[in-house]
């Protein structure tokens, strides 16, 4: 019990609460995060970034910049050697089961996240309300709601229902 607390404790707090900060010199974040149980080689990450799970391993030479979130409680997220992320990309675990229109994400269900070596996760779209995109899209245009996007790039390909 207390183990498990203090385990807590120093996830918060060394992780979510100082590493982050934007007056912590930035070289010493990754010894911060690797201090609070993270896997992770001599990554460059910028303040306001925040990290959850104890399945994270984020390799050398990885840049992710200012208030990016990983979070991957129940799974596992691995960041590939040389990959890029942009300001506030967010990496997430959790998904849903497809729900009716009223709330179209349903029973969660983690899944592992794997960025591959050398990769980019760019910034600037918007995903339309009651939207769903599917694993593995790329999306370089905003979605329109109440849609399904899938593919390379990401297009429409079908129309979710309203009722």
């Amino acid at each position: 019990m207390i183990r498990k607390a203090a385990k807590a404790l120093r996830e918060r707090f060394l992780r979510n609460m100082i590493a982050p900060a934007p007056i912590f010199p930035a070289k010493w974040r990754a010894v911060l995060y690797r201090l609070s149980g993270i896997d992770i080689g001599n990554a460059n990450v910028q303040p306001r970034c925040y990290i959850v799970g104890d399945d994270v391993r984020i390799d050398d030479e990885v840049f992710i910049n200012h208030s990016c979130i990983i979070h991957g409680p129940g799974s596992s997220i691995r960041i590939g050697k040389g990959t890029w992320l942009a300001m506030n990309v967010t990496i997430c675990t959790s998904t849903h089961e497809i729900g009716g229109p009223e709330r179209r994400a349903g029973a969660i269900t983690p899944k592992p996240i794997v960025i591959g070596t050398g990769c980019w996760i760019g910034a600037g779209v918007t995903i339309g309300d009651g939207c769903i995109v599917a694993a593995g899209a790329v999306v370089t245009r905003d979605c329109e709601p109440n849609g399904l996007y899938a593919g390379v790039p990401a297009k429409r390909v079908r129309d979710l229902p309203l009722a």
